[in-house]
């Protein structure tokens, strides 16, 4: 009876401590998913490719997200904008609460500083990339719905 005791005791004790790195892992894949790309031709030789990342969404009343724009000329990239927002939300209506920016500038680019917004339950922000005489501004916009579901 001791035998099957600690036997069980050991294989409890091993079930537990896995559960929470099964947990995390889990955890981790639903916290970064990306959610869509897009690639807008503006027909000037700008490309903009869109990324919206969901970064972590509680299912009780706040949600992350991130959207990032890749922009090249000629198919040579010369900066990237990434607009982060913070949205709460209680199934009735939402509301952006934080916004932020990260900007990068490729290829002998440069860029003016980025412009961000709340309103309600958008984040948006905007930022100029240039280089000599030709410019090129990126908008991004997260809008969030009363779910806690980003667009």
């Amino acid at each position: 009876m001791k035998k099957v005791l600690i036997s069980f005791l050991c294989c409890f004790s091993i079930f537990v401590a896995n559960m929470p790195a099964a947990f995390a892992a889990d955890l981790s894949t639903q916290m970064m998913a990306v959610q869509d790309v897009q690639t807008i031709d503006y027909g000037d030789g700008f490309t903009v490719t869109i990324t919206t990342t969901l970064v972590n969404k509680n299912t009780r009343s706040t949600t992350t997200c991130s959207k990032t724009a890749v922009a090249r000329y000629d198919g040579t990239k010369v900066g990237e904008f990434t607009l982060h927002g913070k949205f709460s939300y209680n199934g009735s209506s939402a509301k952006a609460t934080n916004v932020s920016s990260d900007v990068e500038d490729y290829s002998g680019w440069s860029h003016n500083k980025p412009e961000t917004k709340l309103s309600g339950a958008k984040a948006s922000g905007k930022c100029t990339f240039y280089k000599g005489s030709t410019s090129k501004t990126v908008s991004l916009l997260m809008t969030c719905s009363p779910d806690g579901d980003i667009s």
